[in-house]
Parts: C-alpha cells; sequence; structure tokens
C-alpha cells in the first residue's frame, strides 16, 4: 500500500491480529495520507485501525 501511495513504509505498522497503526509524518503530504487511507479502505483485509500521534504539538508549539 505505501509502495502504491509512494509513502514511507514506518507509516503503517501491524501490531498483531487485527490490529494496524497508521502515523503520517506531521507534514506528510495530502495527496500521500489520502492515498493510503484509500487503499486501507479498498483492502479486503480485516483490520482494526487506528490513528497515532495526532493530539500531538509539533516540538515548536509547545511551551
Amino acid at each position: 500500500m505505501t509502495d502504491v501511495c509512494r509513502a514511507p513504509r514506518g507509516w503503517l505498522r501491524h501490531k498483531g491480529g487485527n490490529e494496524v497503526r497508521f502515523l503520517p509524518d506531521p507534514d506528510a503530504e495530502y495527496d500521500k495520507v489520502d492515498c493510503v487511507l484509500k487503499q486501507l479502505r479498498e483492502s479486503r483485509i480485516p483490520m482494526n485501525l487506528g490513528f497515532v500521534g495526532n493530539e500531538a504539538l509539533p516540538e515548536t508549539e509547545k511551551k
């Protein structure tokens, strides 16, 4: 999926069983994120998908 979308392999992590975690870079290109999500949605692989780290502020915004 990441190869098709030209996205880093580290964005997707299989955590065992049906658990898949998606962790795109904070500055990731929208088109690549959208492509990976589309690939996941269209796959017939049973999974529980989680987004990891979306709530974190970039280091430059922490004070």
